[in-house]
């Protein structure tokens, strides 16, 4: 396989995949519902990925300002 997950992300339908290893961290996910794909890279393991991905989903959904 891939290592593709597929799963409800924050509300959503979802195919992706994340990981990370020394130093380094990723997130690749497809919200085909949305017709929406967020690649996000980073160069830390302190979890900087999981929150973008709040922040995407709560712009998405208008509730930021």
């Amino acid at each position: 396989g891939l290592g593709l997950e597929i799963a409800v992300a924050y509300g959503h339908k979802g195919i992706g995949h994340d990981g990370g290893i020394n130093g380094y961290n990723s997130m690749v996910e497809h919200l085909p519902d949305d017709g929406l794909d967020v690649i996000l890279l980073s160069h830390t393991n302190n979890g900087v990925v999981d929150l973008w991905m709040k922040l995407i989903d709560t712009i998405g959904h208008g509730r930021l300002g």
